[in-house]
């Protein structure tokens, strides 16, 4: 009896391994894997080219520092740090910004239904940023000489734009909105007033990211 027992038993053990492939509970798709990953940070070192100036007195090259990590699956914190370099007679310091935004790459999930490729942190987007700007003031004046004096400007920015990686590290990150920055003004009063000034934006960036 226990000779027909033993096969009995090894059969009803193999029925919920037998069960679970025949409803379909396999692993899971390296989609859902990928979708479930830690999000990866990406770093951009470029030029900020919409911000070259020139003059007769010399010109100033932005250069453009930058971060963006994901947050979530169309989401994003971007950091943002643009030098200014000017350049007469020697080269010196002309601008300094930081800024700190969030996106929206609102594009990513109807490209999907269509079955077209996207790009991790790449697509059209919707961006809203604050920034501190300090400009050195006297800097294409003469002379060049003597301490350095820097005007502080903070502005709130709203922004449309789109960004691509070209190759293995190449990126163009193209934006177009509106700035909105504070105006003092002594206008029938003693006392400064305080008011929003708006003001069109435009940036191109392109560079190196990694």
């Amino acid at each position: 009896m226990h000779k027909l027992l033993l096969p009995a038993a090894g059969l009803l053990l193999s029925l919920p391994l037998s069960t679970t492939v025949a409803l379909g509970q396999s692993p899971a798709p390296d989609s859902a894997r990928t979708a479930t990953a830690a999000p990866q940070t990406m770093f951009k070192l470029g030029l900020d080219v919409a911000e070259v100036t020139g003059s007769w007195y010399g010109f100033a090259v932005p250069l453009y520092l930058g971060a963006e990590r994901p947050l979530g699956r169309h989401f994003s914190a971007t950091v943002d740090v643009t030098s200014s370099i000017g350049f007469r007679r020697k080269p010196q310091l002309a601008e300094l910004s930081g800024s700190l935004g969030v996106r929206y790459y609102y594009n990513q999930a109807r490209r999907q239904r269509l079955g077209k490729p996207t790009q991790r942190l790449g697509g059209t987007y919707l961006q809203a940023q604050f920034t501190n700007t300090f400009n050195r003031t006297g800097l294409w004046t003469y002379p060049t000489e003597g301490p350095a004096y820097f005007s502080h400007q903070p502005s709130a920015e709203l922004f449309w734009g789109w960004q691509r990686r070209f190759g293995r590290y190449g990126f163009v990150d193209a934006a177009a909105g509106l700035r909105l920055l504070p105006n003092w003004s002594y206008r029938n009063s003693p006392e400064p007033r305080y008011r929003w000034q708006p003001e069109i934006g435009l940036r191109v960036r392109a560079g190196l990211a990694f």
